[in-house]
C-alpha cells in the first residue's frame, strides 16, 4: 500500500496539533475527563470492528481478543477516570535546608504537548489506544504511527480515531518505515516507542537530534527465563507456561523465551507440559481456528527454519500450516545454555528447554546470560530467596501467568515501561504513602510556606 504522507504532510499535521495545544483546549481536568469518557464509549461501539482486525491479522479468538486487547483498555482508562482529579494535583515538597529561607516547593504536573506513539503488531489495538488514553490524561495532543504488519487493525484504528476525535487532536499516520522516519524527523515533544532494541536505538537517536525525551517500551536481546526448580508443582507450572506460550503465539515480548529446568525433574516435568499443551490447545494446534497465527509469512518461515535446525532434539511440536501461517507450540531438549536459539528473542511458538544441576542454582549453570528484570520463575511456593539473590535481579518473581509481568507495582523489562505510560501528570494511585524528606523537621502544627520566587 502506497502512503499518502510526505513530509510536508506530516509537518501540517504535526503544527495543526501544536497550534490546538498551544490553545489552551487540552488543560482542564474537566475536559480530559470528557475525552476519555468519550474515548471509552468508542472503544465498546467499536468492539466487534476491533476483533475482526485482530481475527484477520493475529488469528485471534473473540475471548483471547477481549483478554489481550480490549478488556485491558477498559480497565485502564477506568482507572485513569477515578483517580485523575487526584493524580493532576500539584504537590508540595519540603525544599530542603540547602534551599533556604525556601521552605516548600510547590510541584504542578503539566503536559509535553505534542506526543509521537509508535505502535508496535503484536497487541496493535492495547499498545496503541491504551498508550493514546495515557498521554490524553496527561493532555497532550497525538500523532500515532502504527504499525504497517498489522494492516487490517491499522485500518480499524485510523477509521475509529477520525471518527471519534478531530485531527488536530489525535490522529492516526500509517505506513512503513520510510513514513516512520518522517514523523520522527519532526520536533516532537515526546515520543513513545514500543518495539525491538535495534529499532528503539533508531528512535533514540532520531530523538536526540531534537533533545525530545523518549519512553522506550522494548523487547529482550535474550527473552525471558523461566527457571523450575526441582522443589516446584510441575503440574501447575506447566499449566501456566503453556498457558502463557499459547496466548499470541508467543509473539508477546513479556513471554517466556526458555526455560531453565532442574535436572532432577525434568522428564517429569517435559511430561507434564507436553500434556498441558495438548489438553489447552489439542494435539495439532496449526489445525485450532482458536490457535493464534504469526504475524506474516517471513515469520512464519523464520520460526520453521530455526525449527528445522533444531529438528532432532524436538520432544513435542514442530509442525506448522503455511496456508495459515500457524506453527505449533514446539518443545526443544536438551539445548545447551551457549547455543544460539537462547541467545536472542524468539517471538514465535517455539519453546527450548535448557537442563541445569539444582545443587549448584541455576546462576551457576547460566554462567553469565543476562536475566532481564521481570523474568518468570516457576518455583514451589517456599520460594527460595537465596536463588534471586545469586540472581542479581529486581524484578526475578514467582511466576504466576500471563498476567503476572503487567501488574502495576511489578517490575516489565530491559525496556522498562515508564509508569503510566511515561507522560507527565498522571501518577499512580496513592496507595503507598510518600516518605517524608529526610530533612523534614519534625515540627508539628507549624504552618507550610509556599515558595515565592
Amino acid at each position: 500500500m502506497d502512503s499518502i504522507y510526505t513530509e510536508g504532510k506530516i509537518r501540517e499535521i504535526v503544527a495543526a496539533q501544536r497550534r490546538f495545544f498551544r490553545s489552551g483546549e487540552t488543560l482542564p481536568i474537566r475536559w480530559r475527563i470528557q475525552q476519555l469518557k468519550r474515548l471509552k464509549a468508542a472503544v465498546l461501539a467499536h468492539e466487534k470492528e476491533f476483533e475482526d482486525a485482530l481475527a484477520e491479522d493475529l488469528g485471534r479468538s473473540t475471548v483471547e481478543a477481549y483478554l489481550c486487547d480490549i478488556g485491558p483498555i477498559i480497565v485502564e482508562i477506568n482507572e485513569m477516570l477515578a483517580g485523575l482529579r487526584r493524580w493532576a494535583r500539584p504537590e508540595c515538597h519540603f525544599s530542603g535546608l540547602m534551599c533556604f529561607p525556601s521552605t516548600v516547593t510547590k510541584v504542578y504536573k503539566m503536559p509535553y504537548g505534542v506526543s509521537l506513539v509508535i505502535s508496535p503488531f503484536n497487541f496493535p489495538i492495547l499498545l496503541t489506544i491504551g498508550v493514546v488514553a495515557a498521554a490524553m490524561e496527561g493532555g497532550n495532543t497525538v500523532v500515532i504511527k502504527s504499525s504497517s504488519k498489522s494492516a487490517a487493525s491499522t485500518a480499524a484504528l485510523k477509521k475509529f480515531f477520525a471518527e471519534v476525535f478531530p485531527p488536530e487532536y489525535v490522529t492516526l499516520i500509517d505506513g512503513g518505515h520510510d513514513v516512520a522516519d518522517l514523523c520522527l524527523a519532526q520536533r516532537f515533544d515526546k515520543i513513545f516507542y514500543t518495539g525491538s532494541p535495534a529499532v528503539g536505538k533508531h528512535v533514540l537517536a532520531e530523538a536526540a537530534k531534537n533533545l525530545t525525551p523518549v519512553a522506550l517500551e522494548l523487547g529482550g536481546e535474550t527473552g525471558n527465563w523461566c527457571v523450575v526448580r526441582k522443589d516446584a508443582d510441575l503440574k501447575d507450572t506447566a499449566r501456566k507456561i503453556a498457558f502463557f506460550k499459547l496466548t499470541n503465539a508467543g509473539q508477546i515480548c513479556i513471554n517466556i523465551n526458555q526455560i531453565a529446568v532442574a535436572e532432577e525433574v525434568a522428564e517429569p516435568f517435559l511430561a507434564e507440559l507436553k500434556q498441558a499443551f495438548v489438553s489447552q490447545i489439542g494435539e495439532h494446534a496449526e489445525e485450532n481456528p482458536e490457535y493464534p497465527k504469526l504475524i506474516t509469512s517471513g515469520a512464519y518461515d523464520k520460526c520453521a527454519r530455526l525449527a528445522d535446525k533444531y529438528r532432532d532434539r524436538i520432544v513435542f511440536g514442530g509442525v506448522g500450516n503455511p496456508e495459515t501461517r500457524r506453527y505449533a507450540p514446539t518443545m526443544i531438549y536438551p539445548v545447551g545454555i551457549d547455543e544460539h536459539i537462547v541467545q536472542h528473542e524468539l517471538f514465535c511458538p517455539l519453546l527450548p528447554i535448557v537442563p541445569f544441576k539444582d545443587a549448584d542454582g541455576p546462576r551457576a549453570s547460566a554462567g553469565d546470560v543476562p536475566v532481564h528484570p521481570g523474568h518468570a520463575v516457576g518455583e514451589s511456593r517456599d520460594a527460595d530467596a537465596a536463588v534471586r539473590r545469586r540472581l542479581h535481579q529486581r524484578g526475578v518473581h514467582p511466576y504466576d501467568g500471563e498476567g503476572s509481568p503487567v501488574q502495576r507495582h511489578r517490575p516489565f523489562r530491559h525496556g522498562r515501561l515508564p509508569r503510566r505510560m511515561g507522560f507527565p501528570g498522571v501518577h499512580p494511585p496513592p496507595d503507598r504513602p510518600e516518605r517524608p524528606h529526610p530533612l523534614q523537621p519534625a515540627v508539628k502544627g507549624a504552618p507550610l510556606q509556599r515558595e515565592s520566587g
